[in-house]
């Protein structure tokens, strides 16, 4: 039997002007999956007044008064809408796109065969070089590897989704750094080890299908993005692992 299944795309934006309307197009023309977009954008640039000029009643969007990353636009946009334990969290930047229109559907499908998942991640490429295309990169975690995940090489990559009832649970100081600010950078690892600690081995599944793009190619490197993220991440990785969600 099909499970119903509600997405609901979590898009976080910063600069992400030129960028934008090709990240919403691309959630729009998905097929065969309901879903809706829920937008977050930082007060960086005119991003909000082309999303403001769609009008479909799936698309919600709030504006943020100053600039807060990602994480912070995560949050806000999870509660744009009411979301059910049940449904899917989609996480996207402004600046990407879904490649193809069963880019959605190919996630249905994992979550439908395998009903017990509760965490999905992988299935990626970048439009910039080869060096960002390593599929290794799309590996799954191994059991082993899930005994100790915030010790081992980094596989948490888009296109990244969970149930709503595990992003719950995340608690949101876990998104901030060792100062109490907000993190810019590795958002990624804060969101992604506690999701895939509490999902377990046997409840997280890799998508192979390259279904996302992760734009590296002509992207805006605002201050905070120069700054190098290696003290933010073993911060993050130095924390208590979660327990695994019953």
């Amino acid at each position: 039997m099909e499970e119903r299944i509600m997405f609901k795309v979590l898009v976080a934006g910063g600069p992400c002007e030129r960028w934008i309307k090709q990240c919403i197009d691309s959630i729009l023309e998905q097929k065969r999956v309901d879903f809706e977009v829920l937008v977050s954008l930082d007060n960086y640039d005119n991003a909000q007044t082309i999303v403001e000029k769609y009008s479909d009643e799936r698309i919600k969007m709030l504006l943020n008064d100053d600039r807060m990353g990602g994480l912070y636009n995560i949050v806000r946009a999870s509660k744009l809408s009411h979301i059910d334990d049940a449904d899917i969290l989609v996480f996207m930047d402004g600046d990407d796109w879904l490649i193809g229109t069963d880019a959605l559907y190919t996630v249905w499908s994992v979550y439908n065969q395998h009903p017990e998942t509760l965490v999905t991640h992988g299935g990626w490429k970048s439009n910039m070089s080869v060096e960002y295309d390593n599929t290794e990169t799309l590996w799954a975690y191994t059991e082993e590897e899930f005994k100790h995940l915030r010790s081992v090489r980094w596989r948490g990559t888009q296109l990244k989704t969970m149930r709503y009832r595990v992003f719950k649970h995340i608690n949101p100081e876990d998104f901030k750094d060792a100062n109490g600010d907000w993190l810019f950078r590795a958002g990624d690892h804060a969101l992604m080890f506690p999701a895939l600690e509490m999902a377990g081995y046997h409840r997280t599944k890799c998508v192979k299908e390259k279904i996302y793009l992760y734009n590296r190619k002509d992207r805006i490197v605002t201050p905070e993005g120069q700054v190098c993220p290696e003290a933010d991440v073993a911060y993050i990785r130095s924390k208590p692992a979660y327990r695994l969600l019953s």
